[in-house]
């Protein structure tokens, strides 16, 4: 199964085709064509970059996610001194550390 960029890129890519396939077209329409296989080869690029982007992203972020998961529904100390537990259906989260005013 494809994802919704692949998709994307696919359609764009198809829609490159099928512009670059229009034959015949007076001197104002072969402007248009080319300005339009230049913006669907920008757009295809644009999709390629984001969909490497997320590749990149989303393994880590579900990693991130799964370990804040375990360390709520367990109640355990997270990174950084952060305590969370549950009071009343309510989480809490607590770090312990001293908050200070400063007035300028």
């Amino acid at each position: 199964m494809s994802g919704l960029l692949t998709q994307a890129l696919q359609n764009v890519e198809s829609a490159e085709q099928q512009i670059k396939n229009l034959n015949g077209l007076p001197p104002a329409a072969e402007a248009v064509k080319t300005s339009a296989i230049t913006l669907a080869n920008q757009a295809a690029t644009s999709i390629h970059q984001l969909q490497t982007a997320v590749q990149t992203f989303v393994p880590k972020a579900l990693a991130n996610l799964k370990t804040a998961e375990t360390q709520v529904s367990g109640d355990t100390p997270v990174k950084g001194g952060i305590k969370v537990y549950q009071r009343g259906g309510v989480k809490v989260y607590h770090s312990g550390l001293k908050y200070r005013l400063f007035r300028s």
